[in-house]
């Protein structure tokens, strides 16, 4: 679940043109891109084989999805 997580990630941000993507940076608040950062941190630090709870890894895969959700939104804007 995770690994397809990150693997969407990189399609997503292969796909998209470095130009929307310098749009939607100034578009999203700075405090998102942070936890968004500290997110797929600790996401790729889960992975390495530090156990973390199965419920907190939920919540970050959740709250990684609303935002590429919402950085899909604001790319069709």
């Amino acid at each position: 679940m995770i690994q397809v997580l990150i693997h969407q990630m990189i399609v997503l941000l292969i796909r998209v043109p470095i130009h929307p993507m310098a749009a939607l940076l100034i578009r999203v608040p700075i405090h998102q891109m942070i936890a968004l950062q500290i997110i797929v941190h600790m996401i790729l630090k889960g992975m390495m084989g530090i156990t973390t709870k199965v419920s907190t890894m939920q919540i970050m895969t959740d709250t990684l999805m609303a935002m590429v959700d919402q950085l899909n939104n604001n790319l069709k804007i």
